[in-house]
């Protein structure tokens, strides 16, 4: 699956156009997917993002130590709490 969706994301370089890769329900995520969706998604001239979503259980993955390096990388980490 992983390099059919690197073969995606190089069929259209648009050299000035932002990639958003977004991640939902990412708690469920093994740790070396989490890993690899950090490191091997780099596309020369490209920017891209990467927004992981999910439960409150995605904090404590984050917090593991096999996730320091993307800790180190994170921008801003929310939590929303439940409406009323």
């Amino acid at each position: 699956m992983h390099d059919e969706f690197n073969k995606i994301l190089l069929q259209e370089p648009r050299a000035r156009k932002r990639l958003i890769i977004v991640a939902d329900e990412a708690q469920n995520l093994d740790s070396s997917v989490v890993e690899t969706i950090r490191l091997d998604l780099k596309l020369p001239g490209r920017s891209c993002y990467r927004l992981f979503a999910g439960q409150a259980e995605l904090a404590d993955k984050l917090a593991s130590r096999k996730l320091s390096q993307l800790r180190q990388r994170l921008c801003s980490l929310s939590c929303l709490t439940p409406l009323s």
